[in-house]
């Protein structure tokens, strides 16, 4: 699992896919996978295109919101096939809340108490 805070910045669906892709700044990881690079960061959180016809998670651009999901290096697009694309994928199973500035001092309490 990973947590990031992040700022939505763009929308596209991926053609012929099932997923959506949202373009991400992020503004602080607070806990990330081991294998990931220390200065790296996913530029893109992926929703299946199924929660968002139901509206789950409302994500609009130029908001932040804390990401809580799966990393991953490979979406299926569609036809068989999986294309590389790093990310955070968000589905049923993670999390995406608007971001609200008294969470800053818990969740930097969290990132800290996650270090080995």
């Amino acid at each position: 699992m990973t947590a990031v805070r992040a700022q939505v910045t763009s929308r596209e669906k991926v053609r012929a896919s099932k997923w959506i892709r949202f373009g991400i700044n992020v503004v602080t990881a607070y806990k990330r996978p081991n294998d990931w690079p220390s200065r790296f960061q996913p530029d893109a959180v992926w929703v299946p295109a199924t929660d968002l016809a139901c509206r789950c998670p409302k994500l609009r651009r130029h908001r932040t919101y804390l990401l809580v999901g799966q990393t991953t290096t490979e979406v299926s697009t569609g036809n068989g096939g999986g294309r590389t694309l790093p990310g955070l994928v968000v589905d049923r199973e993670g999390v995406a809340m608007r971001w609200n500035d008294a969470w800053s001092r818990k969740m930097k309490r969290f990132a800290r108490s996650q270090r080995c």
